[in-house]
């Protein structure tokens, strides 16, 4: 795997696992309900794919 795209790959994890964990850890209901509608968001048939992402520009 080519360097830039490993290090994409270690900050993804890096931001799924430790980033999520600490800003939920500020137990701000604003944070929770926005977390909690992204994941409902990307549950099977919630939105349609084109709706779930910004397009490329």
């Amino acid at each position: 795997m080519p360097e830039a795209t490993q290090s994409l790959a270690e900050f993804r994890q890096f931001r799924k696992k430790k980033m999520n964990a600490a800003i939920l850890a500020a137990d701000s209901l604003v944070i929770k309900r926005f977390f909690a509608l992204d994941t409902q968001t990307y549950h099977a048939g919630a939105l349609n794919g084109k709706s779930k992402e910004l397009p490329a520009r």
